[in-house]
């Protein structure tokens, strides 16, 4: 049997205000329901006030639409939902305007929106976050501009959300599609090269937790994964690219990381003739030559390496600890974890970051004295080798990472048999590679070409000829004719641009 309950006449709303009222305001019967002077005299409100209309829509739960309970469909009652309240806005106080905006009171799809993250234009899909405004609410677009939809979210406009987002997660991690669309409006914020937006950007560390861009670092470095301690550093997720890190703020964990060694007064060293045979090998020509061909890259050339490695020497220790430290000259306001923090001695030393199994270490870059410290004591199938290997790696900004198994093998051989050793591991450059280098700015002359050059001072080059010239070191490199200055004069000069650098041909040959 259906409940019945007396309410006052001013406390209900007619049938035909149901789409305005109905979870805040009884609604009469249709039977029960007076006519327009009987209404006035008892005192019934039709159309309800714009506070009760409010306080509805603020009364809705998030999942109202997937238990809609009106016989209307949702569109329907919205439309005339926001055109009731597009005509009241004058009346509407400041208050509770602001209140509007401030409501997820716009459906898009089965979800209830913020009118501040609906656009009218979209260049991405930003859902379950930002939606584009639906087609049905067409009509309704000077009231939802009102309440704060926007023609297109600018750089702010995405900035803004993401404090927002961050606020309303209160540290939970985001959920997959979460992640994803943060991800696109992070790109899309640094992508707009709007300075004021991209500052005090919030991104998502490892976990998916939502946290300041000035607190978080992109670790390229895998070995430093284990050796920092995770609780006091933030790693930004890796869907985030490298080019929307850099350009929000987040600093890359290796520049940010000084390493120590750990109690440097004590460091023991073996004095193993390992120190001269590997320092040799650090140094010679044919590790140079043999890192070229395995990097395969002309900004990582013989010379090049040459120039990084030549002033390494190789030493052993018995025992190789070392630390991890924040350095101080970041200039973040960095928050700390633990209160009595003495911020006078973390400004001059860092904040040690290293995790309770990250002090053993391979190898540690000593700069100060243009060392390699190996430890002589290393894990089961490790051998000192590749320890140098890594630590070849480190030297290079990490641009041999995937090929440390052929560096390894390298430094394992002696001098003069590197280069037979790479040939054999497949890592020598066959005449087919070395012919894609031909004719390429900077790259050395190959062979064919070498036997053919003849010197033409007089010749008339043209731009865009390859020639060749000299290098500083007085190699025979491809170059390419740049510009062309003068007419046909004796003293006309040529340039050449060897990698991209404009340089001068003294003395330029040319192919037969």
């Amino acid at each position: 049997e259906e409940e019945v309950e007396l309410m006052r006449f001013s406390d209900v709303a007619v049938p035909g205000d149901r789409h305005l009222v109905w979870s805040v305001l009884p609604v009469l019967r249709a039977a029960a329901a007076p006519n327009e002077v009987t209404r006035l005299q008892l005192g019934i409100s039709s159309p309800p006030r714009p506070r009760d209309v409010i306080a509805h829509l603020a009364n809705l739960p998030s999942d109202a639409l997937a238990r809609w309970p009106l016989p209307d469909p949702v569109a329907s009652v919205y439309q005339r939902t926001f055109d009731f309240l597009g005509a009241q806005w004058s009346k509407i106080s400041p208050e509770d305007q602001a209140t509007l905006r401030s409501l997820a009171c716009v459906p898009v799809g089965d979800v209830l929106v913020k009118p501040s993250r609906i656009f009218f234009r979209l260049s991405s899909d930003f859902s379950p976050f930002m939606f584009q405004v639906p087609r049905c609410f067409g009509a309704q677009e000077a009231f939802l501009k009102k309440v704060g939809a926007r023609e297109t979210p600018s750089g702010r406009d995405l900035a803004l959300f993401l404090r927002e987002l961050g606020a309303e997660c209160r540290g939970n991690p985001l959920n997959p599609n979460e992640l994803s669309a943060v991800t696109k409006v992070l790109e899309t914020v640094t992508e707009s090269h709007s300075s004021a937006a991209s500052a005090n950007l919030l991104v998502p560390d490892s976990s998916g937790v939502l946290v300041a861009a000035s607190m978080c670092f992109r670790c390229s470095d895998r070995r430093l994964i284990r050796r920092v301690d995770r609780s006091r550093v933030h790693l930004v997720h890796p869907a985030l690219p490298p080019s929307t890190c850099a350009a929000a703020g987040v600093v890359l964990l290796a520049d940010a990381l000084q390493e120590r060694l750990d109690h440097e007064g004590e460091l023991l060293m073996a004095h193993s003739p390992l120190e001269g045979e590997l320092t040799s090998r650090l140094q010679s020509p044919f590790f140079a030559e043999a890192l070229e061909a395995i990097a395969d890259t002309p900004d990582l050339s013989r010379e090049a390496v040459s120039s990084v490695l030549a002033k390494w020497r190789v030493q052993v220790a018995l025992k190789l600890r070392t630390r991890l430290f924040l350095t101080a000259n970041l200039d973040r306001d960095r928050e700390r974890d633990h209160e009595g923090e003495d911020a006078g001695a973390a400004s001059s030393a860092g904040e040690e970051v290293t995790s309770l199994d990250g002090r053993e270490v391979l190898y540690f870059v000593d700069a100060t004295h243009s060392r390699v410290v190996i430890a002589s004591s290393l894990p089961s199938g490790v051998l000192p080798h590749h320890a140098l290997a890594s630590a070849v790696n480190h030297l290079l900004a990490g641009r041999l990472s995937s090929q440390l198994l052929a560096v390894g093998a390298a430094l394992a051989s002696q001098p003069r048999d590197m280069m037979d050793v790479m040939e054999r591991l497949g890592v020598r450059r066959d005449e087919d590679q070395a012919s894609l280098s031909r004719g390429t700015p900077g790259a050395r002359v190959l062979t064919v070409d070498e036997h053919r050059l003849t010197v033409q001072p007089r010749k008339a080059f043209l731009p865009g000829e390859v020639v060749v010239v000299r290098n500083e070191a007085r190699e025979l490199i491809y170059g390419v004719v740049a510009s062309v200055d003068g007419g046909d004069h004796e003293d006309d000069d040529t340039a050449a641009s060897s990698s991209g650098d404009r340089s001068e041909a003294l003395a330029v040959t040319r192919l037969s």
